[in-house]
């Protein structure tokens, strides 16, 4: 996908998914300041992409204060839940 080419309020769950699951420390602070923490959590929360590794999901429920999330939601190392 072109970067240049994203809408940060259309592309918002992309850019917030692709940032936590891959992203540097310096996009996380982007993130956050471009969002604020409220807003990413409930994109997070409300908006599940199955782009995370284990160690990448864990590490975003830390960073947005959320103990627990059903992970076949998030973790693309686990199989759809479809039920």
């Amino acid at each position: 996908m072109n970067v240049s080419k994203l809408n940060l309020e259309e592309d918002k769950p992309y850019i917030v998914h692709q940032i936590l699951a891959y992203g540097t420390l310096d996009e996380i602070k982007w993130l956050m300041k471009t969002y604020g923490k409220d807003v990413v959590k409930k994109v997070f929360l409300n908006q599940p992409i199955k782009v995370y590794t284990p160690p990448a999901l864990k590490f975003s429920q830390l960073l947005l204060d959320i103990p627990a999330v059903r992970a076949d939601r998030y973790d693309q190392t686990l199989p759809r839940n479809i039920g």
